[in-house]
C-alpha cells in the first residue's frame, strides 16, 4: 500500500481498516484489500475526506448485510480515533 504522493495519516488509517475488514473476511482479505484500494486511488484522491468512500468499497465486500453495517460503522469509528490523537 505505500504511496509516495499519500499522506502518512491516510496510509495509517487505511491500514487500520484493513486489520478491521480482515476480521470480517478472513484471510482472503488480504487481496481485496489491496485490490480495493489500488480502485480507490484511481477513482478518488486519497485523503482523509475520501476515506469513507474506501470503506463503503471494502464494506461491499462483506457478505452479511449485518456485518457489513458493522463493519462500516466500526472503520468510521476508526477514522475518528485516528484524527483525533
Amino acid at each position: 500500500m505505500p504511496d509516495k504522493h499519500i499522506l502518512p495519516i491516510v496510509i495509517k488509517i487505511c491500514h487500520s481498516i484493513d486489520n478491521l475488514f480482515l476480521s470480517y473476511v478472513g484471510p482472503v482479505g488480504t487481496l481485496l484489500c489491496e485490490e480495493v484500494f489500488t480502485q480507490w486511488k484511481e477513482t478518488h484522491k486519497p485523503s482523509p475526506l475520501e476515506i469513507p468512500y474506501y470503506i463503503d468499497m471494502l464494506a461491499v465486500q462483506v457478505p452479511d448485510n449485518e456485518k457489513k453495517s458493522q463493519f462500516a460503522k466500526e472503520a468510521i469509528h476508526l477514522i475518528a480515533n485516528h484524527i483525533g490523537t
